[in-house]
């Protein structure tokens, strides 16, 4: 085994519905997708279509060395915590995610061509690049996954934790 040695960034995958993916509750454009992202509460430093779907990088404002075992768990840790959070987020809006966590993960280049529907070849583009970099500690703001990170009761409600969100709800406006 060959560890990872530094990470520029958090990372996620969003696949698009289509042909080169079986699941059906998935975002049906790179719009929904955007909208997505708006949610995580951190503007993405990279976007690129991956062919069927769009790869996001958040970058830090410094490469995280990984120089021991143990910082290299708590790189593992941290990268579990925010594809957690991207989790969350996309179930909250009826969609599923494939967890990417795993350090040695490989994503897409710009140029190069995706296979993944060998009869349709399709080139990974850059949608957007905002140059924007984040301290570790920023990202980690950001996260949303408590010990059980989601479960959906019905249409309108969700479970956060111990928490039960309800769009419909109206609050008790007699003990404001």
């Amino acid at each position: 085994e060959r560890p990872v040695t530094a990470l520029v960034g958090m990372w996620g995958d969003f696949d698009i519905a289509g042909p080169a993916h079986k699941k059906t509750n998935l975002p049906a454009s790179i719009i929904e997708v955007e909208e997505l992202l708006a949610l995580t509460g951190l503007e993405p430093s990279i976007v690129l279509h991956s062919g069927h779907g769009a790869q996001v990088w958040w970058l830090l404002s410094e490469a995280w060395v990984l120089d021991t075992p143990e910082e290299r768990q708590k790189a593992r840790d941290f990268a579990q915590a925010w594809q957690d959070t991207l989790k969350v987020v996309a179930a909250g809006q009826g969609y599923e995610i494939d967890s990417t966590s795993d350090l040695e993960r490989i994503l897409r280049v710009v140029g190069t061509i995706n296979y993944k529907l060998p009869d349709e070849p399709v080139e990974v583009r850059l949608l957007r690049s905002t140059g924007k970099r984040y301290a570790r500690s920023d990202i980690e703001e950001k996260f949303l996954a408590p010990e059980k990170p989601f479960q959906k009761l019905d249409p309108k409600t969700i479970q956060v934790g111990a928490f039960t969100m309800n769009p419909a709800a109206t609050p008790p406006f007699e003990k404001f």
